[in-house]
């Protein structure tokens, strides 16, 4: 724990001398254990993470007046928690969706400074999206995807034919790229991303869900035929294909949808959506 002092100068007597001055010390507290969710019995993570030590350190020396301000107000403390084991628990594509449930500005402030100058060492997934990443359909949308999926963006941005496949599906689908993200079956993502990642026939969409993926479909079969030379690798666009899939199937896991979904006019359905965060 450490003490978070909130230095007033007041009179301080000095010997010998005519003036006094008292100097004084308000004391608050900050509790980084009362917002960390790493066990603290654990020494070593199961996956040689971070310990709760590491964490509660961390915030202690970087975060103490976002988390002091946050054990000022009612359920603060619970609520950054119950984020930080979310976010634990779900990894990137949860991030969104546990940090929204936090819902106050206090609370995102402590979330938000443990993230930004303890995430590795409060076992957060801390990624910054490569400059060459363009935007994602809309700024709501482009929050969701770079806060849940930097990874596969950034391994997207370094493949030209995946860049290429991307921007298709984004200029082709439209206003349908968010309802189609909403609609895909989650539970057939992992065999399809399989498919379409060994080469198998067809187009990415999946098969018997009654869910249209056309202007995903027909990006990839534009690609298809393609040959995209990168040195002395040859033809790229199977692990193109491969890469630019996992960017659509890992938003679509993050539960980007509603944020990727824009109003008659083309404007952002969710512009004011809480817990989007500018990208890193």
């Amino acid at each position: 724990m450490v003490v978070v002092a909130l230095l007033s100068f007041g009179a301080v007597a000095f010997a010998g001398g005519d003036v006094a001055c008292v100097l004084q010390i308000p004391r608050g507290t900050c509790h980084p254990e009362l917002v960390d969710a790493i066990d603290p019995a654990l020494t070593v993570t199961p996956s040689a993470g971070p310990t709760a030590a590491q964490c509660e350190t961390c915030l202690e020396d970087h975060c103490c007046d976002a988390v002091g301000h946050c054990d000022d107000e009612p359920n603060c403390e619970s609520a950054v928690r119950s984020a930080h084991q979310c976010v634990l628990q779900g990894g990137a594509t949860r991030e969104t969706a546990c940090v929204n449930e936090i819902g106050t500005a206090r609370g995102l402030d402590a979330y938000r400074c443990m993230r930004d100058q303890c995430g590795d060492a409060c076992g957060l997934p801390v990624c910054h999206v490569d400059p060459a990443v363009g935007l994602i359909l809309s700024p709501t949308c482009d929050a969701c995807f770079a806060n849940s999926c930097c990874a596969e963006l950034n391994a997207c941005a370094g493949n030209r034919a995946c860049q290429l496949m991307t921007e298709c599906i984004l200029n082709r689908c439209g206003p349908a790229f968010g309802p189609t993200l909403a609609a895909t079956p989650l539970d057939q993502l992992d065999q399809r991303i399989s498919a379409v990642c060994s080469g198998a026939p067809g187009p990415p969409g999946i098969d018997g869900s009654g869910v249209s993926l056309t202007c995903v479909d027909e990006c990839f079969q534009d690609f298809a035929n393609q040959k995209y030379v990168q040195g002395p690798f040859g033809d790229v666009t199977q692990q193109s294909g491969c890469l630019a899939f996992k960017v659509y199937a890992c938003g679509a896991r993050a539960q980007c949808g509603p944020a990727c979904t824009l109003e008659a006019g083309g404007s952002d359905a969710s512009a004011d959506a809480p817990g989007d965060a500018p990208r890193d």
